[in-house]
């Protein structure tokens, strides 16, 4: 452009100067070619102008481009087709058909056979194969596979915001939704759809799932047998709404009971209240924990004031009915007999026991204690 218009204001002054000033720029070109001492600058700068390709005045409708040919495709819709592609089938928030409908004064039902009109149209840019808009397309297929980052994929570059000024959304998304494959989403872009791989995706998470908190290599695994790449299987499970806790990955709790039974499946350890609360990160009170646990029949107590899951009982020792019990059954494994010292640290470790509570009881029926040595009463 800059050349060209060098040359055509090189070419003006001259001849305004030398010739008729009020001649029409065309008729300057076509005579300079048959005047004689027309001054060497002059005579280059029209072999220029006359040389130059216009496409390269216009680099938006040179041939053989994507984007030309939907320039070219665009400009050849009438005006309700121009509202659907960009109220509906471009648009970052597609308004609904009855609300295109009012604007343009027809039934919802019309709109959408227009809506089907304008789609069949679009298809016709990817076909025959050889056109630019089907090789755009076989192109990023080939790069992207079944599924890929949007920021590893060579996207195309052209500006339509002269001809969609409305439109929100990337070229890459563009050409998709003009094609009707392939699919953005989650940072995504995937072939066919990604809709059918995120259901395979979170129907292999559940059920790994399903059996308690799962290690990371696990979940990729069964990403894996579901369809996804294996080197994009990280980044794929990232996009899912899952929790951490000890290392592993669950499913994100929404209850109180939830997020307790979570807590208990990774740690496979019973808790008292207080260590629930800790474990929760101070969100809920005692009360609370407590109310959720009594209400839940997937919780079971166990010792005094532990609690752990139901499946996990088993592996928790035995149910007492309070702290004397609990302590008749330790003095009962040790033989009989303890130091005070000694029991204080087993029940407080294995049963949540406050230490001053084990040394009041320690002195009382059914127990005797002498010279610091605990024993059961005969």
């Amino acid at each position: 452009w800059w050349e060209v218009t060098r040359a055509l204001r090189i070419i003006s002054g001259w001849s305004a100067a030398n010739r008729d000033g009020a001649m029409p720029l065309g008729e300057v070109l076509a005579e300079l070619t048959t005047v004689a001492g027309v001054p060497l600058l002059v005579r280059q700068s029209l072999e220029l102008v006359n040389s130059v390709a216009v496409r390269d005045l216009a680099p938006e409708a040179r041939p053989n481009s994507a984007e030309a040919e939907i320039r070219q495709w665009i400009q050849t819709l009438d005006n309700r087709e121009y509202l659907v592609l960009t109220q509906r089938l471009l648009a970052a928030e597609p308004v609904t058909l009855a609300s295109l409908g009012a604007v343009l004064s027809m039934s919802r039902e019309r709109v959408r056979q227009i809506e089907r009109q304008v789609q069949s149209k679009a298809l016709l840019l990817f076909t025959p194969e050889w056109r630019p808009m089907a090789q755009l397309l076989s192109e990023l297929q080939g790069a992207v596979g079944v599924l890929a980052p949007v920021e590893m994929v060579p996207a195309p570059t052209f500006d339509l915001s002269d001809l969609l000024p409305s439109i929100d959304v990337s070229p890459l998304e563009i050409v998709l939704r003009l094609a009707g494959d392939g699919q953005i989403a989650d940072g995504f872009i995937g072939f066919p759809d990604l809709t059918s791989l995120r259901a395979r995706s979170a129907n292999a998470i559940a059920d790994v799932l399903s059996q308690g908190p799962a290690e990371r290599a696990v979940l990729l695994n069964a990403l894996q047998r579901a369809g996804v790449p294996e080197y994009v299987a990280g980044q794929w499970l990232a996009t899912f709404d899952l929790a951490q806790s000890a290392g592993k990955i669950a499913e994100v709790p929404r209850t109180i009971s939830d997020k307790v039974a979570l807590v208990l499946a990774t740690t496979r350890k019973p808790y008292t209240l207080d260590q629930l609360v800790v474990a929760l990160e101070d969100q809920h009170g005692i009360s609370a924990i407590r109310n959720a646990l009594n209400g839940d029949d997937r919780f079971v107590k166990v010792g005094i004031k532990k609690w752990t899951l139901r499946e996990l009982a088993d592996d928790a020792g035995p149910t007492f009915s309070g702290l004397r019990d609990a302590m008749t059954y330790e003095l009962t494994q040790a033989g009989g007999s303890m130091t005070l010292k000694e029991l204080t640290a087993v029940m407080v470790q294995r049963h949540g026991a406050a230490r001053g509570s084990v040394r009041v009881y320690s002195n009382q029926a059914p127990f005797q204690r002498v010279d610091g040595v605990v024993s059961i009463a005969s």
